[in-house]
């Protein structure tokens, strides 16, 4: 077998487009956060939103938030049971994680969640716990107002990210059920919103949420 040894130029030009590509994300999810942020009036730090913008872009590039199984419950538990035995910046970059996890899962995937009965304020517990450990950690850094405000407007950043995900999604009759399920969980003032614009009156069903 021949190995091809790329040069210098090519390696060169492959970052660059990498570069290009990893900014071009993130002026798309700037867009789409801001927007998401307008349409809830929603009002977060400016440092928040930044934050949003390259948790978005970090999981387009990576498997960093291991996403493989979105209501894999037990590797929350084991992970946070990992936290007894981490210390310093080890156990701040479990937490982040954890938060970070929590945080895209519940925005992005809540309809996998829903499909799976994990009834998704499960993770918005665990996620808002896990930044707010963060912030007590990180105190009195800058990154403390940070965590803080992911840990008590947590719901509020993942109905941000939940519309971010409806732009990136296809519309048909299975995703009109999904929004229709996710409103039922989550209440969310955007899925409301769309069940509205494609002429459906949603009536919450009580049973249903307990």
């Amino acid at each position: 077998m021949i190995e091809v040894i790329p040069t210098e130029s090519q390696l060169q030009r492959e970052n660059l487009t990498c570069v290009l590509r990893t900014e071009r994300l993130e002026e798309i999810f700037r867009e789409l956060v801001q927007k998401a942020v307008k349409s809830q009036n929603a009002q977060p730090s400016s440092m928040a939103e930044y934050y949003l913008v390259a948790l978005l872009s970090s999981a387009v590039n990576s498997s960093a938030l291991v996403l493989a199984d979105p209501a894999n419950d037990l590797t929350f538990a084991e992970t946070y049971l990992a936290l007894k035995t981490q210390s310093g910046a080890q156990r701040e970059e479990t937490l982040r994680r954890l938060g970070d996890r929590a945080l895209f899962v519940s925005g992005f995937f809540s309809d996998c969640l829903m499909r799976k009965n994990v009834n998704p304020k499960y993770y918005h517990r665990m996620g808002s716990l896990a930044y707010s450990r963060l912030a007590d950690e990180v105190e009195p850094s800058p990154l403390f107002e940070l965590f803080r405000e992911l840990a008590k407007g947590f719901p509020m950043f993942v109905s941000i990210l939940g519309e971010v995900s409806e732009h990136t999604a296809p519309h048909n009759n299975r995703r009109t059920l999904s929004v229709y399920e996710k409103w039922l969980w989550t209440g969310s003032a955007s899925a409301y919103k769309e069940l509205i614009e494609n002429g459906i009156n949603p009536i919450r069903v009580e049973s249903r949420m307990q």
